[in-house]
């Protein structure tokens, strides 16, 4: 069974933006209510406490909420 892969939050939001085209505080939004609603976790890194870590396997799910929550103009 492979190893859960981390990265950085702000390397999540790097990641959702590229994929979505959303803005960073739209993305910061959307993190923060699926975090609260217990869908994703994310972790502080053990070495640096100040970064937030998040499991690639969740990084997905907020691409996928971001791609759902688009509203087409």
């Amino acid at each position: 069974m492979p190893e859960t892969e981390y990265v950085a939050r702000i390397d999540a939001i790097i990641a959702a933006r590229l994929a979505t085209g959303r803005g960073n505080h739209i993305i910061n939004r959307i993190i923060d209510e699926l975090a609260e609603a217990g869908k994703i976790t994310i972790f502080d890194d053990p070495v640096d406490r100040r970064k937030k870590m998040i499991s690639r396997e969740d990084v997905q799910v907020i691409i996928d909420a971001l791609k759902s929550s688009r509203r087409e103009v």
